[in-house]
């Protein structure tokens, strides 16, 4: 819901739509679907090539260790995972002129951007968090149609400190999901 949100509800994807997608872990492999199944064409970021490599199977057009290697792309919308600070302003760098940068990571609570690209290029940076009933629907029907998959790796209650640190280690795959077994 939260990948649905960001790239659909408040980025605005639509078939033909050219989207840059920053940190390809468990929320960018998500987006990463679903803007490839609206039909946007789609560019990741992420500094694992791993994860670039899982991207294009899963549906991107291309991927590289830095969005502002596209820039020159004209990508209309990018959805920015990480949140790593640096992040955030090299997807302003990076987006067309009149184009929406939309802020989901939180990896760094601030950022310094260039307001004089932001200003020039008439362009907007979104918040977004969460989602909506109607995101949740939307997503367990591209689920029940089997257009999206999402990658889980189970913990049960005890496992959950040490999963907390394969995650902090980058070294889970897909969410971290505890279970009630």
């Amino acid at each position: 819901m939260t990948s649905y949100h960001a790239v659909v509800g408040r980025g605005g994807v639509k078939e033909g739509t050219k989207i840059g997608l920053i940190g390809i872990g468990g929320l960018g492999s998500v987006g990463n679907q679903i803007a490839a199944q609206k039909g946007a064409k789609v560019y990741v970021a992420s500094r694992k090539a791993e994860a670039r490599e899982k991207a294009l199977k899963n549906g991107a057009y291309k991927a590289s260790e830095n969005i502002l290697d596209f820039k020159d792309e004209g990508l209309e919308v990018i959805v920015d995972f990480a949140g790593a600070g640096k992040t955030t302003a090299e997807a302003l760098e990076a987006v067309a002129p009149g184009g929406k940068v939309v802020v989901v990571g939180m990896s760094s609570l601030e950022t310094t951007i260039n307001t004089g690209s932001l200003i020039l290029k008439e362009n907007s940076v979104l918040g977004s968090v969460g989602g909506t009933a109607h995101d949740i629907k939307d997503v367990l029907d591209m689920m029940k149609e089997g257009k999206l998959h999402i990658e889980t790796s189970e913990v049960t209650f005890n496992e959950v400190p040490e999963g907390l640190d394969r995650l902090k280690e980058g070294k889970v795959s897909g969410r971290l999901v505890m279970t009630n077994k």
